[in-house]
């Protein structure tokens, strides 16, 4: 065995003390270094030129090598310095990570993010695993890139080493006995401890959704070019008022020189708690809440690969002589009190290298490394009618989504009829004659304000369950039919009806409560049981301008026009316009819209004009109003309204699409059209005059609004893993010992 640093090479002669020391967390939940402490005698004292993460070579005389960076130097002596050195994780500790929200990527790509340069290599069996949900932003000294590679690590029940070449390589544990340790192979003193007992576990599944609309101030002030804004929690939308975005990330925006705010909306963030029983005895739950890639795809394995770990509380420790066993490889062992074999696995081991191999180990007894990979669910299943699903072979748990039928839109309302009229008096150059008259009448009456649209359905209940399943089960599935939308009324909007239960053998939507954002399948990002569109609101009625200009001469050609409004155009979804019938009166000597009755000799007139159109609606016609009566004697003049049109009545909507969703809410109806103008005039030489004016309010009223759209059908999700059996092997001789390769290390087929 020889030591290698920089220039210096120490044969095991020049070596005093050699420490190794190598642990593995059998939860995955976090990454340690390996370390060495190598103390050497050296008469050259520029190995004090320290330079930190410098290479140190630990290389053996079969030519096997392990790699370390040096982190300290100390002198211990005149001539003996101790070298201290971890093994390539180490240089994850320095690294910053952006972190960022997670849809499907896979384990690889996500593992060599992190890792940026550092060389990594990840395992075929898990590098194509997807991973969901966020990774904050990390950078030291308080985090680092280690502390997400260790989330990443849990999310896939992954381990971590380092190859000869300094390698890091990302697998997971062999579950197959490496190598058996009798009682000849350990050292008087090894002793047993029995840990604290866990009833259960709990594991905290996360899920971030962009559905969200609440827009947060994440920056505010002055900046300068390349400053960093970091955030505790991912946003999406980011928005720059006062500077430039420049780079962005869920955690992160590096802006631009400047003075203003940066804002962003928060993910919709939601969880749900797995539970497993883990043993009958007093309370004591073990959480795991911020494992942020824990979601539904993986939350089930990890649960039960907690519990199965919490079972063992039994380990030994103590000093055994040294062999093939390494961190997280599963033992035989004999124990030294119940003097039985007993299969353990290795969690920690320091090796000193002295004149015998001699290692101080701690082994947990009764744990088994079982790939969580088999219970990562990459299945996904969605059932759309009622029946019975059949299990695959290989599926013996699942996480199932019930989501119930939509509840129908309710019913658009009426639209009104107007209500307030637009009279003149006073005197002004007339519209009926060419001198300077008395006048009463009306411009029109202000249109009626469109029916408001219905509501929108809300979406099915949403029942998200695990499930135990046994291969060939037959599963009653029944599912929940949208609700039929509500009846119009002309009393006001009537709801729609509720949708129907989803169930799914003993799971039903109806335990589980509706969501205005609905469920987003985190594998597609698909969004089901959501709530439905409201209804589109009908149009106003065309009608009198309470603005007007009535002063002397606004009745004059060029301005009266600003006398009227026209009605709105409303608008279906797919963009189609729909407008109220553009006619308006023209000036009365000019426009056969009007009906006038005159007594000449006295200059006495009396004129009324069309009721103006009702206002529109999506799928209907409005119509035009009717001309009102007007009569003119020696002394009066008397005219009677004509009414407005009536609003157009509303076409339904379609039935919601999507499943659960709720069904969209019904089509206002448009409103009453303004009446017809009218005049009274004469000329102020006319003597006394009966001037009479009715009918301000006179329309056909409101179209009618219409029924709700119905909600759509509801649905199963079904998310699951396919078990598949392992075909690893230790390959042995024929004599059942351990084959290993030229650098001494075991050969799994």
């Amino acid at each position: 065995m020889r030591i290698l640093y920089r220039q210096f090479e120490f044969q095991k002669s020049d070596i005093e003390i050699l420490e190794e020391y190598r642990e593995e967390n059998l939860k995955s939940s976090t990454v340690a270094a390996d370390e060495i402490t190598v103390t050497v005698r050296c008469t050259d004292e520029s190995i004090n030129d320290f330079l930190e993460g410098a290479p140190l070579r630990r290389i053996e005389d079969d030519g096997r090598q392990t790699i370390y960076y040096v982190q300290s130097i100390n002198r211990v002596d005149v001539d003996s310095y101790t070298l201290y050195g971890q093994s390539t994780v180490s240089k994850l500790i320095k690294l910053p990570h952006k972190g960022g929200i997670y849809t499907g990527q896979t384990a690889e790509q996500v593992i060599k993010e992190i890792c940026v340069n550092v060389p990594v290599i990840v395992k075929t069996s898990i590098k194509d695993t997807k991973l969901y949900g966020w990774l904050p932003y990390v950078a030291p000294p308080s985090s680092s890139a280690r502390d997400n590679l260790s989330q990443v690590l849990f999310a896939i029940g992954g381990s971590l080493s380092t190859d000869m070449d300094g390698n890091l390589r990302v697998e997971q544990l062999f579950d197959g006995t490496l190598v058996e340790i009798g009682a000849s192979q350990i050292y008087e003193g090894a002793r047993v401890q029995y840990g604290t007992k866990v009833s259960d576990v709990v594991v905290v599944e996360h899920q971030y959704t962009a559905t969200g609309t609440e827009r947060v101030e994440l920056f505010s002030g002055t900046s300068s070019d390349g400053d960093l804004i970091t955030f505790t929690e991912p946003y999406h939308s980011l928005q720059a008022d006062g500077f430039t975005i420049k780079e962005s990330g869920a955690n992160y925006a590096v802006i631009s020189a400047g003075s203003g705010t940066l804002t962003g909306i928060k993910y919709i963030h939601t969880k749900r708690r797995i539970e497993r029983h883990v043993a009958d005895v007093e309370k004591n739950v073990q959480t795991v809440e911020n494992a942020t890639l824990v979601s539904l795809t993986n939350s089930n394995g990890i649960a039960d690969k907690l519990a199965s770990y919490y079972k063992n509380t039994e380990t030994i420790q103590g000093s055994i002589l040294s062999g093939m066993e390494k961190p997280g490889s599963m033992v035989e062992i004999y124990h030294p009190y119940s003097r039985q074999i007993v299969k353990a696995c290795v969690v920690s081991k320091n090796d000193k290298a002295s004149g015998v191999d001699k290692a101080t180990c701690e082994f947990l007894i009764g744990f088994t490394a079982e790939g969580l990979e088999q219970a990562i669910y990459d299945t996904r299943t969605i059932i759309t009618q009622s029946g019975n699903w059949v299990v695959p072979d290989g599926v013996t748990q699942a996480t199932v989504v019930c989501i119930g039928g939509g509840q129908g839109g309710w019913s658009g309302l009426k639209g009104e009829a107007p209500t307030r009229e637009i009279a003149y008096t006073g005197s002004r150059q007339s519209p009926l004659g060419q001198f300077t008259t008395y006048e009463d009448g009306y411009i029109s009456s202000v249109g009626g304000s469109g029916g408001a649209g219905g509501k929108a359905g809300a979406g099915g209940k949403i029942m998200i369950a695990s499930v135990q399943l046994t291969p060939g089960q037959s599963v009653p599935v029944s599912i929940g039919r949208g609700g039929v939308g509500g009846t119009f009324s002309v009393s006001g909007s009537v709801a729609g009806a509720a949708g129907g239960n989803t169930i799914f053998g003993s799971i039903s939507s109806a335990s589980g409560a509706a969501s205005a954002g609905g469920y987003q399948d985190p594998t597609t990002g698909d969004v089901y049981g959501k709530s439905g569109l409201s209804g589109i609101a009908g149009g106003n009625g065309s009608g009198g301008n309470t603005s007007a200009d009535l002063s002397e001469g606004a009745l004059q050609e060029g301005v009266f026009e600003t006398l009227f409004i026209h009605g709105s155009t409303v608008y279906g979804r797919d963009g189609t316009p729909y407008n109220p019938i553009l006619r308006f009166p023209g000036r009365p000597t000019e426009s056969d819209d009007w009906t006038v009755d005159s007594y000449t000799t006295k200059y006495i007139n009396a004129g009324v004009a069309f009721g103006l159109s009702g206002g529109a609606a999506v799928g209907g016609t409005p119509t035009l109003g009717v001309r009102g009566t007007a009569d003119a004697g020696s002394d009066y003049s008397k005219v009677t309204c004509g009414a407005g049109g009536r609003g157009a009545d509303a076409a339904p909507p379609s039935g919601a699409t999507g499943y659960g969703t709720g069904g969209t809410g019904g089509n206002g109806g448009g409103g009453g059209g303004g009446c017809g103008m009218s005049v009274n005039e004469w000329r102020n030489d006319s003597g006394s005059v009966n001037s009479t004016k009715s009918g301000g309010l006179n329309s056909a009223g409101g179209g009618n609004g219409s029924d709700g759209g119905r909600g759509a059908d509801g649905c199963v999700i079904l998310f699951y893993a396919v078990s598949k059996k392992s075909t690893l092997r230790v390959l042995r001789d024929r004599n059942n010992k351990v084959i290993l390769d030229k650098y001494g290390r075991v050969v799994v087929v």
